[in-house]
């Protein structure tokens, strides 16, 4: 166990470094690398808020991420159409749900300190949805499963 601890800390200090050059290459990407998690509400709707994660981080220079739920619904779903276009942050994540109907959610995302504000629509099963997501940028504990998070 404490192996695998040090083992972890020890790739995320290299990574660390290696990544903190390539954010010098693309410092407008630095504010948004990181794990944001809060509730979602979809408007008009009866169902519950649910609790989502976003992971971003730097690759070769470009913009990576994934997405997951707390009903287990989204299991780490990559985003595609990542991109920051005027201070926001513009993505998509599609996945099926456990209804089997598939989702389809577009997010137009903001930073305020360190406050995600996300305005989404979509669709569920061809039905049209909208909401809002508010996310803190989370702080994570040494004692954290850092591979859950980003491998």
């Amino acid at each position: 166990m404490t192996r695998q601890i040090f083992f972890v800390v020890g790739i995320l200090l290299l990574t660390s470094c290696a990544g903190s050059r390539q954010t010098a290459d693309n410092p407008e990407l630095q504010p948004w690398l990181g794990v944001w998690q809060g509730m979602a509400l979809q408007e008009s709707r009866r169902d519950q808020p649910r609790q989502w994660t976003l992971v971003l981080t730097l690759k070769k220079g470009r913009l990576h991420g994934f997405m997951r739920d707390d009903a287990g619904e989204m299991r780490r779903q990559k985003l595609e159409e990542l991109k920051i276009v005027d201070d926001e942050l513009h993505f998509k994540v599609a996945y099926e749900t456990r209804r089997g109907l598939h989702m389809i959610c577009r997010h137009r995302a903001k930073l305020q300190d360190d406050t995600l504000l996300s305005l989404f629509e979509g669709s569920e099963g061809g039905r049209a949805l909208a909401g809002k997501w508010e996310a803190r940028r989370m702080i994570l504990a040494p004692e954290a499963n850092q591979k859950d998070l980003f491998f």
